[in-house]
């Protein structure tokens, strides 16, 4: 994996990602909430875009400037599909391209872009942030990062850039600091580590460090001290309530349900979870986990490439297998349960599909 033909298409296009101060979102968990977070505050006081990943219900949903998508965006796609091709970028490597002409034609001051994977080879590291954030060291993608928590952190790393202001968010292990520092120390960056606010009640639990993280940058830039944060909102699949007892979340790794069990055990909730995950993650721990704060785990398959298979489902221990056509009736069953529908972020966004289908 390289991003050598992204670098090239923009070369041609004049390098639009250079047009406009940038913030680069790394991390294992928390990238997407934390931008979106930053973004909210930072609109008040600037023209800012906003590229996360991956996208809710439809491509390019993704793309943000002062918080609205892009109407014309398809428009812009097309204007550009022949040379993507010609280039042989990625999905997302055009989309990461995409964002990046969007947001120097719209002339916005910052632009805020979340990292795909945690690598030197990411779409996104075709920026020279102004600012850098971390907001968590934990395993995923394990293939490709390695498969302890040294190896991630000095690939994400690699991603710092020369005189970019880096902000770590306090969920960092103190043994990862250091490698952090180092590199930072290495290219002559400036390297801060976040500190906790008191009083970020209404989220829930795994979003506070992602707020605070959000907060201390926006007060860098702007050196607001007396901003609120009380009407923030929250991005889609982040304990998002689609009705009064069904509740959305992609927690997508170990650390990520280990967080979200923290949130129901503080909400003193006993959802019945129907989940499903890439045969890639460390599924069958992640339901470990889930297991204790549970009253009942489904466990289904998606169609998406490297989904859990059949067998795979119904392998767990402690879990029942639920056929994909049956989601919806089970989702329909019982108003008095609090259903959890959680493991992958792709197999809730084929579930909105199906219920926005069945509408």
């Amino acid at each position: 994996m390289t991003n050598k033909n992204i670098k090239e298409f923009l070369r041609i296009n004049k390098n639009p990602q250079l047009g406009y101060k940038t913030i680069h979102i790394l991390g294992t968990n928390g990238k997407g909430s934390t931008a979106y977070f930053l973004s909210q505050l930072m609109e008040k006081d600037c023209k800012v875009g906003l590229y996360i990943s991956p996208f809710t219900s439809n491509r390019f949903d993704n793309i943000y400037v002062q918080g609205k998508n892009i109407e014309e965006v398809n428009d812009y796609y097309k204007l550009y599909k022949s040379q993507f091709q010609k280039f042989g970028l990625s999905e997302f490597e055009e989309d990461t391209a995409l964002a990046s002409i969007i947001f120097k034609l719209m002339n916005v001051k910052y632009a805020i872009f979340e990292v795909g994977i945690e690598t030197s080879n990411d779409a996104t590291n075709v920026i020279l942030p102004d600012y850098t954030l971390i907001t968590s060291t934990s395993l995923d993608h394990e293939d490709i990062l390695g498969t302890n928590f040294k190896d991630i952190a000095l690939n994400l790393s690699e991603l710092f850039k020369e005189n970019s202001k880096i902000f770590v968010s306090r969920r960092i292990k103190k043994s990862i600091k250091n490698i952090y520092i180092k590199q930072a120390k290495k290219i002559n960056s400036k390297i801060i580590f976040d500190k906790k606010i008191k009083n970020i009640k209404k989220y829930p639990y795994y979003q506070e460090r992602n707020i605070e993280l959000a907060l201390k940058v926006f007060k860098d830039i702007f050196n607001d001290k007396n901003v609120s944060f009380d009407n923030l909102k929250m991005l889609p699949f982040r304990f998002e309530k689609i009705k009064k007892n069904i509740i959305l979340d992609g927690a997508h790794n170990v650390e990520g349900v280990k967080l979200l069990v923290k949130t129901l055990i503080k909400l003193k909730i006993s959802p019945l979870v129907i989940f499903s995950s890439l045969n890639t993650k460390n599924f069958k721990e992640m339901i470990q986990v889930l297991i204790p704060s549970s009253k009942k785990i489904y466990v289904t398959t998606f169609d998406v490439k490297n989904s859990i298979n059949i067998k795979q489902a119904k392998s767990i221990n402690g879990t029942e297998y639920l056929p994909k056509n049956k989601i919806l009736d089970k989702l329909n069953e019982s108003s008095r349960d609090i259903i959890l529908v959680t493991g992958s972020l792709y197999f809730l966004r084929e579930l909105r599909r199906i219920i926005n289908e069945k509408k």
